[in-house]
């Protein structure tokens, strides 16, 4: 019987695997590179089981929606800060992993052994038989702690320190990212609800153009070609304001799903200002770069991953200098009938110190070394970067700053001659081509507007952005 029992143990162990995949692990992948993998039922069932969408969105009464409400939107819902923030919580709890060498190992062991063993002694006269029975138990408390490993054991620490700190910037740069695309979205929504707007008035103007324009044909005053310039400039019309109502509402889903929300969330966002807010950045050029220098997580990052090759560089050294341990061991047993030692311990000091073993030492420090310039290569590449998008996002901002100056400049004009030309158009003074130019430059007008207003808002996002000062106490409530 306890033979089929230790049968039956490594049977069970068996049925309890996964025994196709140990006998045929392809069988778990796709049969062909060009076709997809079928899960089976129970995987499909294990699938199904994960429930992600049950998470509290962060409520959305009570706030004005402005640019900074969304921001805190986004940051609660983003699956991407959420992932980082993780890497950042691992990393925490590795480093604190390294430490714990700087601690002695305790160990506990209670032993209870019972041995019954039987002896058989010959001899000319006869044969005995002695049965022996022995019971040992009792405590044993083991001790074991590093003295000196040069340096090793502080390298460790430092480069898992150093880790930690490039995951936490990590996080941060991905905190800035997500806030420039709800920042990229949002703008290019309000530009397109904008231009939605503008196309609407585009278009009274077209039908107060073509109203006129069949007023003085049924008139008898034009000939028939007016009327129908202007009923072709008013369907012309019609058709850009379908086309915008779509980019409209697609820009809408873009936003809404930037910020981690379902597409069908409505939200009421607002305009452009009627007044253009002022430009925040005043600074050179060489300012905003010292700036960025001391905020971006990236080049953060691109630091603290040379600080960790460093401290993994003194890890391979330490590697070729001896080693000290101190182990301990101490504890007491009690044997049958009430026997009892006095006590035992044994303490002993571990000295191990390496002399060869095949040129792996001189090789991982040439490997870490490597590494080491890696990393200052990857920080001076990251620095380059950075340098760049500093330089090209304060231009584009100086030249959409002037720009916005301009168009709306081009507006107003734009809005003065369209509205003489319809005035001329009705007393008879211009053609009809001369109003549909007038109304042409007005539209362009608009769109121009509406562009640059856009371009100098998310200007002012991307300066933030490449400072690294982008947060939402920064922007504020900028709309």
């Amino acid at each position: 019987m306890n033979l089929y029992f230790f049968y039956l143990i490594p049977l069970l162990f068996l049925l309890s695997c996964d025994t196709k995949a140990l006998v045929n692990p392809y069988s778990k992948a796709s049969s062909n590179y060009t076709l997809g993998y079928n899960p089976s039922k129970k995987e499909l069932s294990q699938l199904s089981s994960i429930q992600i969408t049950e998470e509290l969105l962060i409520p959305l009464s009570g706030i004005d929606q402005s640019l900074g409400d969304l921001f805190d939107v986004a940051l609660n819902n983003s699956p991407l800060t959420k992932s980082t923030w993780s890497d950042a919580k691992a990393a925490a709890a590795s480093y604190g992993d390294s430490l714990s060498p700087y601690f002695p190992s305790l160990g506990f062991d209670g032993q209870f052994n019972a041995n019954r063993e039987g002896f058989i002694f010959n001899s000319p006269d006869t044969t005995y038989f002695v049965m022996n029975n022995e019971i040992q138990y009792g405590p044993i408390v083991s001790l074991s702690y590093l003295l000196f490993d040069g340096g090793g054991r502080k390298a460790k620490a430092g480069k898992y320190f150093w880790i930690l700190q490039q995951s936490n910037f990590l996080h941060n740069q991905t905190v800035q990212s997500v806030m420039k695309d709800v920042s990229n979205s949002y703008y290019t929504y309000l530009s397109t609800l904008a231009q939605y707007e503008a196309d609407l008035e585009d278009l009274k103007d077209a039908e107060a153009t073509f109203k006129a324009a069949s007023e003085k044909y049924n008139a008898g005053i034009y000939a028939v070609t007016d009327m129908l310039q202007a009923k072709t400039n008013y369907l012309q019309k019609k058709v850009n304001l379908t086309d915008q109502k779509n980019l409209k509402d697609n820009s809408y889903i873009a936003l809404i799903t930037t910020l981690g929300l379902p597409s069908t969330t409505t939200l009421d966002l607002q305009l452009f200002p009627k007044e253009v807010l002022p430009c925040p950045f005043d600074s050179s050029i060489g300012e905003l770069v010292d700036v960025a220098k001391k905020n971006r997580g990236e080049y953060l990052a691109a630091k603290s991953s040379l600080l960790s090759a460093q401290e993994d560089l003194k890890m391979a050294k330490s590697e070729v200098y001896p080693q000290l341990n101190l182990v301990a061991e101490g504890g007491e047993y009690w044997y049958q009938d009430g026997y009892q030692d006095a006590g035992n311990f044994n303490v002993m000091l571990d000295l191990t110190f390496p002399l060869f073993s095949g040129f792996h030492y001189v090789n991982q420090i040439k490997t870490k070394k490597s590494l080491v310039e890696e990393a200052k290569a990857s920080l001076k590449s990251t620095e380059l970067t950075i340098i760049e998008e500093v330089h090209l996002a304060m231009n584009n901002l100086l030249s959409s700053k002037e720009k916005i100056v301009d168009t709306k400049s081009y507006l107003e004009a734009a809005q003065v001659e369209a509205k003489a030309m319809f005035q001329k158009y009705t007393m008879g003074i211009v053609s009809i081509l001369d109003l549909l130019s007038a109304q042409s430059f007005l539209a362009d007008a608009r769109a121009q507007y509406i562009e640059a207003q856009r371009a100098y808002y998310y200007g002012i996002v991307s300066v933030a952005f490449a400072t690294g000062m982008l947060s939402a106490k920064n922007i504020g409530d900028r709309r």
